[in-house]
Formats: structure tokens, C-alpha cells, sequence
């Protein structure tokens, strides 16, 4: 952890204003694994460059899991899966429901649904399988295994500031939090900063929203004068069918991070970038007439927040304090929330 801080600290130039570690034990509801010659294991850059290494996790990892993510990965290896090597995401919803993802090529989903007796079993179990990129699940018919449309899910809360737990709707291959403590404990620090700069209710606008994670926090903290955007038409998709229940009025967008492209004015942008960030966005910020007085980001990966650091810093914006959050346990990642002013409206 010394060495993840450090880092951060490094690329931001100041020391965090808190380190949250919420979930030292049993803190993950959800886990990515491969499956591997007849085995579940890690799997990681090789050693050697220009390939991949598979490992069994290590017990630091198992640590961090939910309780009952073991037992999960237990059951799937004694219902004896196929030799084909795949890579698994297993989730727990907060009432128990076991989730499947499978993440393989169109023809191993193909010779899996064919095949029919291993899927079957999973589903006669009560497991919620989807497989491939495509948001397809397996559901039992007359004669096996169909395929069709997944299913969302309420398979992690949301949070009101106050704490309440909104359960919002995804997919078991939705991108999301590794667990609850963990989702919570990036939206309290978030508004921790907010508070330090005494931010109520500007207008705002939300980059890379995904289902509504945030958003359902943002459209209650900061208030209705929002816009959602997201570029990824899978979650768009679930961000529109969130909407209603847990953020209505709050204006939602499949739009695309682009060159060129106008954003919407707001006061205040929030950032959820993928793992190589949003320079893209940030670059386009020296030429708005009308440009965010604060952006909050939410960085996963240290490729990301220094590139988006280095946009922010070209775009005259100043940090003004930023928090770390433990929120991928047993792993070399650290998240960071930070709060950034521009120095011409500041």
C-alpha cells in the first residue's frame, strides 16, 4: 500500500487528505478469475513480456473476498466446466443469488450451449449465467440452454449520501465496484471534498455514468440540475432503465467522448474514466468559453490519473485535495478521488 500512496502522491504533489480502507476482510462480493486446463486461477501480464502468466491466488487475495465468493468458485470446479479456456466473473447479490459471466470467443459459447448437460446443471443449481460481450444470458428450455437477452440484476447497492442502499439494476458483466464498503467508501470521500470546498448545489455533469452508480449519489447530493453521459450503449442502456426510479429528471446521454464534440455547460464535472483515462475530454477544456469551476474525478489506474493530472494541470486547474481509497484490496491498484479548481474561476 506504501507504494501505491506514494505513487499517487508523487503524481499529484500533495500529500491525500485521508487514506479509506474499507474492507480489509471479506470486502469483495465480486471476482474475475480464468479458467484454465481444467482450473480457476489469476491471470496477469507474463513475467517475461509478450504474453500472459496464470497463477493460483494468492492467499492475501482470497482474503479480501466475500465469504462466500470460495464456495462459488468450489461449486464451479466440481461441476467439471469444458477445457477451453475462458475467463470468469463471479458475483453475490446482497441476497445471496449467485451470478456467471463467461467471457469467450462466439465459438466456445457456441459448442458450450450445444453441449448443453454442464450449463443445465448451473441453471437447475440457480445460478444467473450470461456469456460472451454481447449482454446475452442462458436461460433453460425445452431442449437445453437458449440464449437471450440478460437479465439485470440488483447485484451491488448504490448509496444515497445519507446511506441508504438504492438497489440499482446491472449486469454480472457490468463494470462496477469490487463491493458495497467499498462503493460507499468512494462516494463518502467524495463528498468529504465536496464539503471542504462547501460545493452545494451546482449545476453538473457526470462523464462515463455507466448503469447509474454515481449518478443515483450525484442526483441527491448536488441536485437535479444534472447530465449522465455515457459512451458505452450496453450500460447506457441500463442507465436509462435506472433512471426513472432512482434519479428521475436527471438528463441521461449515450454520448461518446469525442474530439470536437460540445459539451454540456455545467459547474461542476465529475470524471469516471476507463483505465487509460479521459485526456480526450480534458484536452477540449482550454477551448470552452464556459469551462467547470471544479472537476471531481474518480481514478482507477495510475496510467489514467497521471495523464488526466498532466490535461488538468495544461487546462490551468489546480488540485485541491484529494482522498485514497483501498478499493481493490489484495491487488498493486489504489483509487483516487480528487477534487481539482480552475484557477480562472476558482
Amino acid at each position: 500500500m506504501d507504494t501505491r500512496l506514494d505513487r499517487a502522491e508523487r503524481t499529484l504533489g500533495l500529500p491525500p487528505r485521508a487514506f479509506l480502507d474499507p474492507a480489509p476482510r471479506g470486502g469483495r462480493s465480486r471476482a474475475d478469475l480464468m479458467w484454465h486446463e481444467g482450473r480457476l486461477g489469476l491471470r496477469g501480464p507474463s513475467d517475461a513480456g509478450g504474453g500472459w502468466r496464470f497463477a493460483p491466488p494468492e492467499e492475501r487475495w482470497l482474503r479480501q473476498l466475500d465469504s462466500e465468493l470460495p464456495n462459488l468458485f468450489e461449486a464451479f470446479a466440481a461441476s467439471h466446466p469444458p477445457r477451453v479456456d475462458m475467463q470468469v466473473r463471479f458475483r453475490i447479490a446482497p441476497d445471496g443469488r449467485r451470478g456467471l459471466w463467461l467471457d469467450l470467443s462466439r465459438e466456445g459459447i457456441a459448442a458450450i450451449v450445444s453441449s448443453g448437460g454442464w450449463l443445465s446443471r448451473l441453471l437447475d443449481d440457480g445460478w444467473i449465467i450470461e456469456l460472451g460481450q454481447r449482454g446475452e444470458g442462458a436461460v433453460s428450455g425445452p431442449d437445453g440452454p437458449v440464449l437471450q437477452p440478460a437479465f439485470p440484476y440488483s447485484w451491488l447497492p448504490a448509496w444515497t449520501p445519507e446511506g441508504e442502499a438504492l438497489p440499482l439494476e446491472c449486469l454480472v458483466a457490468s463494470f462496477s465496484q469490487p463491493g458495497p464498503r467499498i462503493n460507499r467508501a468512494l462516494t463518502d470521500a467524495a463528498g468529504a471534498l465536496l464539503d471542504a470546498e462547501s460545493i452545494e448545489t451546482p449545476s453538473w455533469c457526470e462523464w462515463g455514468a455507466g448503469y447509474g452508480n454515481l449518478t443515483a449519489w450525484c442526483s441527491r447530493r448536488l441536485g437535479p440540475s444534472g447530465t449522465a453521459l455515457e459512451g458505452d450503449g450496453r450500460a447506457a442502456g441500463l442507465l436509462r432503465e435506472n433512471a426513472p426510479r432512482f434519479f428521475p429528471g436527471i438528463a441521461v446521454s449515450a454520448a461518446r467522448v469525442a474530439r470536437g464534440m460540445s459539451p454540456p455547460v455545467a459547474d461542476l464535472w465529475l470524471l469516471d474514466p476507463p483505465r487509460n483515462g479521459f485526456a480526450t475530454l480534458l484536452e477540449r477544456l482550454p477551448d470552452l468559453s464556459q469551462r467547470p469551476a471544479r472537476v471531481l474525478a474518480l481514478h482507477c489506474h495510475q496510467d489514467g490519473l497521471a495523464g488526466d493530472a498532466t490535461a488538468l494541470r495544461s487546462a490551468s486547474y489546480r488540485l485541491l485535495n484529494w482522498i485514497a481509497v483501498n478499493a481493490f484490496p489484495g491487488t498493486d491498484h489504489l483509487e483516487v478521488v480528487s477534487l481539482w479548481g480552475s484557477d480562472d474561476q476558482a
